[in-house]
C-alpha cells in the first residue's frame, strides 16, 4: 500500500474524568454516550487528533491520521502476510495489453514486459462499496479523489507522473488541471452480471514517464473521497439522526461554502477530467484560499463530526476537544466483497481475506505522561497503549499474565533537522543559483558532538541502533552498510567548525557578503561562535518535552550541552509536539528534533522528505536543495529495474549521510503493550500491532486455547539449511488450520528463514489443514558456536495468541555435532493425571539418525511416582518415543503449572544435542454441593449440618476476607 509517511511519531495520553470503560460492556464517556453490549476498543495515546479535515499539513500528524485512517479506505489493498496487492475496488489491470481484461488478469497489477509500461488500463467495481452515510461510491468519486488528493501538496507525490512534464517544474497542471487518466472502452471477458453494470469501469492511465511505484502507490494506494460532500457545497446522508435510516436518510444540505467542481460531471464528454482554473461554465475547485479570513476552500473547511465520511471499516462516531476523546464506530457498509444493503455478493475472492471488524468502535484517551498511561494499561482502564513502552516498564508488564509485550525493530526513525534556508545551518542565497552550503561543515560538527551509542545504551536502555542514514539497518537489500557515521569527537567536531570558517572566508572573496569572514569564528567578548545572521545571540533547538518522549528530550539536552561546551550558543527548548509542528508547518525553526512513522520497505520516501520541489509546500520541511540528490531520486522512481534501483538508493543515502539535512539519531525498538485478556488476533506489520489488519482481527478471547511445537533440530552447520515445521492445535489436540504464524530469528544476523516467497529473519505464513507451517532455516556461516532462538507466535480467531521459543546451535563448517529434534504427538498443554506423547531424533551434522547416541530425559522440578517421564534413558532408538504424565490435580501447587522437557544427546568425539521443549500442566476442579471447588481427585463432603465450630469459622473466615478486601480498597 502506499506508504505515506507520519509526521513525528508523536504520542501522549489525558486523564478523562467520570470515563469508565471496560472492553465488551456498556461503555459512558464523555458525551460519547451509553452503548449496551457493544465491544469498544479503548486507546490511550500520547495526543489528541488535531482536526477533523484530512487535508491540510495539521492532519499529517500521527494522532490525526491514527483516527481518520480508520474512518478513509483506499482503492486497493495488499494482503497481510506477504504485502501481495490484491483485487479490492481495483480489480487488476489489462497485463497483455491487448484490450480485453482476460480472466487470468484478475488481481494482476504488472504489465508484462513486451508491452508499454506508461501506457495502463485498470479495471475496477464499485457495486457494494457505499459511503458511510449510505451513499453509493462512483467511478465519479474516483476522478473526484484523485483530483483532490493532486491539488494537495502533501499527498501529490505519486500523482505527478500522470501531470504535464510529470509534475515537475514547467508543469501547467495548476492552471489546466489535467491528469492522464481517462475512462476507456471497458471489455472485461467474464464480467461479473451482479449489481449495476454502469458501476464497471476501465480506466486508462498514461504516465508521462515510468514510475517504479505506479501500482503500489498511484494505482491502489490514493483515498477515496465522497464528491457529494467535498464539491459544490456539499450534503450528506444523515442516518444517524432520529427517524432517518438507509432507505430514507435525512439529507443535510450546504455543509459549506461553495468550493466549486474539481471534476467536469456526467454527461458532460469530458467528465471525470479536472475542469481548469480558466473554466467558465462552472466554478473551477477552490482546494487552498488562505488569503482571505472566510473559510471558502476545502483544505480550509473546519468538519463537524458528522461530515468525516469516508468508505473505511469504522465511520467517525465524535471528537471531544475539551476531553480529548475521539470515538469511531464500526462501519456496517464497508465493502468485504459483499454488498451490505442487499446481501449480494459481489466478490467472493475479496470475501476471503477481508471482512467487517469485530470490534464495534474505538474509543481514544490521552495522557498526560507515559507513567499515566501505563497505569492506566495496568489497572485495565485502557485496553492499549498506543506509544513505545518505555525499557523500565517492561519487566513489571511482562509479569501481568493479563498484558502481552509486542517488541518489533521500526522501521521509522527519529532524527535532528536543520532549517536549510537559513545561512547558519544551511545555504547563502537559498534556492538561487549562486546558493552556497556555509552550513555544510557546520552541520557535520554538530554530527561529532552527537553521542548516538549513549542514547541507545542510557535513554533506550538498549532497545534500539544508532542511526547513520533514514533507513533502517533492517532494511538489508536498500540499505548502504558501508556509511559508518561520524565518530563523538570533540576535536573533530572544533575541526569541523574550523573548515566551515574557511568556507565563508571564500565565499566573502566570492560575491558573498564582506562579514562572512567572521563566520564560525569566535567573538573575543563572549567566546560564543559567530553564526551568519544569528551572530551570537541564542538560538533553540525544539523538541519534545519529557513527558512526551523523555529519550528525544534527554537526547535533545545533551546534544544542546555538547554544543554549547564549544561555544555554541543554543537552547534546548522542550515544547509540546503541536507547538512544534506548527513551527516546521511555517518554516519558522533553526533545528529540531522529531521522528517519522514509515511504512513498507521501500525508500521512496526519500523524493518526499528531501526532494526539492517538495521543499515549499510539501514534506521537505527543511528545505533541503540539492540538484544531484534530486537528480538520483528522480532516478529512483523510474528506474523499473530493481537492483538498479537499490544503487540509486544507495548512491542517495552516501550523499545524505554526507549533506546530513537530517542527522538520524537511532531506530528504536518498538515495544507496544495490549491487555491479552480483553483482545486476541493482532497482527504485526512495519514494527507494529496498531495497523489496519489488527483492527479489523482482534477480538476478545474465548476459553479456547492454542498448543504450539517447534520442530526444529537442536543445531544446525554454518550455510547449512534445515527444514523447521510449526504446529498448531486447539485445546482438543485438533489440529488448526490457517493460523497466523509469525516467525522470528534472533540475532538477526543469524540466518534466515525461507517460507517460498520470502527470505528474512522475520517471516509469516498460515497453517496447512494439518495444522502445520514448514519453512526453512539458511544458517549464516561463523568461526564459532552461534547460539540462536526461534521464537514462534500464533494468532487464530478468538483464540489467546500462543507463543514457544527453540533454541539451536549454529556450528562451524567441518564440526562433529549431534542435533535434538521433539516431535509433539499430542498438544503442549495435559491435564492433571493425564500423558502426553513425544517423538525423539538425534541426527549427525549432515541430518543422518544417530540411532546409537545415548539419550537422556529430564525435567526441570521433580515430580512423585507415577508423574514423570517415561523411558528416562536409553539409546537414540530406545528413546524415539517417550511419555510424561502429570501429576493429579490435588499435587498441582497452581491451577497452570510450566514444567519443562529436556532431550541430551552424546556421542563421543561429537559436541553434545540439547533440546528443550515447554508444557503446561492444568488442574482440573469439580464443584461441591456446598459451592466449594476441590481438585477432581479428591472427594466433595457428605451433605449434613455444620458442626457448631465450623459454622463459626467460617463467619470468621467471611469477616476477614471482607476487612482485607476494605483495606485493600483503601490503600489501591
Amino acid at each position: 500500500m502506499k506508504a505515506t509517511p507520519a509526521l513525528g511519531t508523536m504520542c501522549l495520553a489525558v486523564v478523562l474524568v467520570g470515563l469508565f470503560v471496560v472492553s465488551g460492556f456498556p461503555v459512558k464517556a464523555a458525551d460519547v454516550g451509553t452503548r449496551a453490549d457493544q465491544i469498544i476498543l479503548v486507546v490511550g495515546g500520547q495526543d489528541k487528533m488535531k482536526t477533523r479535515n484530512p487535508l491540510p499539513a495539521l492532519a499529517n500528524d500521527v494522532w490525526t491520521s491514527d483516527v481518520l485512517g480508520r474512518v478513509y479506505d483506499s482503492i486497493g489493498q495488499a494482503k497481510p502476510d506477504t504485502d501481495e496487492l490484491v483485487p479490492y475496488i481495483v480489480k487488476g489491470v489489462d497485463a497483455d495489453q491487448n484490450g480485453v481484461f482476460d480472466a487470468d488478469e484478475y488481481g494482476k497489477f504488472a504489465k508484462e514486459t513486451s508491452t508499454s509500461a506508461l501506457d495502463i488500463t485498470a479495471y475496477y467495481d464499485f457495486n457494494g462499496v457505499y459511503f458511510h452515510d449510505g451513499v453509493q461510491a462512483t467511478p465519479g468519486d474516483l476522478f473526484f479523489s484523485y483530483q483532490l488528493q493532486a491539488m494537495n501538496p502533501r499527498s501529490n507525490i505519486d500523482l505527478r507522473v500522470l501531470m504535464d512534464n510529470a509534475g515537475k517544474s514547467g508543469s501547467n497542471y495548476t492552471t489546466t488541471r489535467w491528469l492522464f487518466m481517462t475512462l476507456t472502452t471497458k471489455n472485461w471477458q467474464n464480467e461479473p452480471t451482479v449489481g449495476d453494470a454502469s458501476l464497471r469501469i476501465a480506466v486508462r492511465f498514461q504516465l508521462q514517464e515510468p514510475f517504479a511505484n505506479f501500482y503500489r502507490s498511484t494505482l491502489t494506494g490514493y483515498t477515496l473521497f465522497p464528491r457529494h460532500v467535498w464539491e459544490d457545497r456539499g450534503f450528506r446522508d444523515d442516518i444517524k439522526s432520529t427517524d432517518c435510516t438507509l432507505i430514507a436518510p435525512c439529507r443535510v444540505d450546504n455543509l459549506h461554502e461553495d468550493f466549486g467542481k474539481a471534476i467536469y460531471p456526467e454527461p458532460n464528454p469530458r467528465f471525470g477530467q479536472g475542469i481548469p482554473t480558466t473554466e467558465t461554465s462552472y466554478k473551477p475547485y477552490v482546494y487552498l484560499k488562505s488569503d482571505t479570513p472566510a473559510i471558502d476552500s476545502a483544505e480550509e473547511w473546519q468538519l463537524t463530526d458528522g461530515d468525516v465520511i469516508g468508505t473505511g471499516p469504522f465511520r467517525f462516531e465524535s471528537f471531544d476537544e475539551t476531553q480529548s476523546v475521539s470515538l469511531v464506530m464500526k462501519n456496517t457498509l464497508f465493502f468485504t466483497g459483499k454488498d451490505e444493503k442487499t446481501g449480494t455478493m459481489i466478490d467472493p475472492f475479496v470475501a476471503e481475506y477481508i471482512h467487517q471488524p469485530y470490534i464495534d468502535g474505538i474509543l481514544t484517551n490521552v495522557y498526560a505522561s507515559g507513567v499515566l498511561g501505563i497505569l492506566a494499561l495496568q489497572s485495565g482502564a485502557i485496553d492499549y497503549y498506543h506509544w513505545s513502552v518505555a525499557p523500565e516498564y517492561v519487566p513489571d508488564l511482562i509479569n501481568n499474565p493479563n498484558i502481552r509485550i509486542w517488541s518489533r525493530p521500526e522501521p521509522g526513525f527519529f532524527y535532528l533537522a536543520y532549517n536549510m534556508r537559513r545561512p547558519a545551518f544551511g545555504m547563502w542565497n537559498y534556492n538561487q543559483i549562486d546558493q552556497f552550503d556555509t552550513g555544510l561543515h557546520f552541520r557535520r560538527a554538530i554530527a561529532h558532538l552527537i553521542d548516538k551509542p549513549k542514547i541507545v545504551k542510557d535513554f533506550l536502555q538498549g532497545y534500539g541502533v544508532p542511526g547513520v542514514v533514514p533507513l533502517s539497518p533492517q532494511n538489508v537489500r536498500f540499505y548502504n552498510a558501508s556509511l559508518t557515521g561520524y565518530d563523538f569527537s570533540v576535536a573533530q567536531a572544533l575541526a569541523e567548525m574550523d573548515l566551515a570558517h574557511a568556507d565563508a572566508v571564500w565565499l566573502a572573496g566570492h560575491g558573498g557578503p564582506a562579514e562572512a569572514a567572521t563566520w564560525y569564528t569566535k567573538d573575543p567578548g563572549t567566546q560564543k561562535y559567530i553564526l551568519p545572521g544569528i551572530g551570537t545571540l541564542e538560538f533553540f533547538l525544539w523538541c519534545p518535552n519529557a513527558d512526551y518522549d523523555p529519550v528525544r528530550a534527554n537526547s535533545c539536552t545533551m546534544i544542546a550541552n555538547e554544543m554549547n561546551k564549544i561555544g555554541i550558543n543554543v537552547k534546548a527548548k522542550p515544547s509540546a509536539f503541536s507547538a512544534i509542528t506548527s513551527l516546521i508547518n511555517a518554516h519558522d525553526f533553526d533545528m529540531y528534533i522529531l521522528g517519522w512513522r514509515i511504512g513498507g520497505n521501500d525508500p521512496d520516501y526519500f523524493y518526499s522528505f528531501f526532494h526539492s520541489s517538495n521543499a515549499q509546500s510539501g514534506q521537505n520541511y527543511g528545505g533541503f536543495n540539492d540538484p544531484l540528490l534530486d537528480s538520483i531520486l528522480e532516478q529512483t522512481r523510474m528506474e523499473l529495474d530493481e537492483n538498479k534501483r537499490v544503487q540509486m538508493f544507495q548512491w542517495a543515502e552516501g550523499i545524505l549521510a554526507e549533506k546530513l539535512p537530517y542527522d538520524v539519531l537511532y531506530f528504536r525498538t518498538n515495544i507496544e503493550a495490549q491487555r491479552q485478556d480483553r483482545f486476541v488476533g493482532w497482527m504485526p506489520s512495519s514494527g507494529t500491532i496498531w495497523n489496519y489488519w489488527s483492527l479489523l482481527n482482534i477480538k476478545p478471547p474465548s476459553n479456547k486455547r492454542l498448543s504450539l511445537g517447534i520442530e526444529a533440530p537442536s543445531a544446525i552447520a554454518s550455510g547449512d539449511r534445515k527444514s523447521i515445521a510449526v504446529n498448531v492445535k486447539d485445546q482438543n489436540g485438533n489440529p488448526v488450520e490457517n493460523a497466523n504464524v509469525t516467525l522470528e530469528l534472533t540475532p538477526n544476523y543469524a540466518g534466515n528463514f525461507d517460507n517460498g516467497t520470502a527470505t528474512n529473519y522475520i517471516v509469516t505464513g498460515k497453517t496447512s489443514i494439518a495444522g502445520k507451517m514448514t519453512v526453512s532455516l539458511v544458517a549464516n556461516t561463523f568461526a564459532d558456536i552461534l547460539n540462536a532462538t526461534i521464537t514462534a507466535t500464533v494468532t487464530y480467531w478468538d483464540f489467546p495468541d500462543a507463543g514457544r521459543s527453540s533454541l539451536v546451535a549454529i556450528y562451524p563448517v567441518g564440526a562433529d555435532f549431534l542435533a535434538v529434534t521433539i516431535s509433539l504427538l499430542d498438544t503442549d498443554v495435559v491435564n492433571a493425571g493425564d500423558s502426553l506423547h513425544f517423538q525423539i531424533k538425534v541426527t549427525d551434522p549432515l541430518g543422518f539418525p544417530k540411532l546409537d547416541a545415548t539419550v537422556n530425559a529430564s525435567l526441570d522440578q521433580s515430580l512423585d511416582s507415577p508423574a514423570g517421564v517415561s523411558p528416562v534413558t536409553g539409546t537414540a532408538t530406545e528413546m524415539s518415543e517417550i511419555t510424561f504424565t502429570a501429576p493429579v490435580a490435588s499435587l498441582l501447587p497452581l491451577d497452570e503449572t510450566q514444567i519443562s522437557l529436556t532431550i541430551d544427546a552424546t556421542y563421543p568425539g561429537f559436541y553434545n544435542g540439547t533440546a528443550t521443549l515447554g508444557m503446561v500442566m492444568v488442574k482440573l476442579y469439580q464443584t461441591c454441593w456446598n459451592g466449594n471447588r476441590i481438585p477432581n481427585d479428591q472427594t466433595c463432603p457428605a451433605r449434613g449440618l455444620p458442626a457448631l465450630e465450623i459454622t463459626i469459622t467460617i463467619g470468621v473466615i467471611s469477616m476477614i476476607a471482607v476487612v482485607y478486601a476494605v483495606v485493600r480498597k483503601r490503600k489501591a
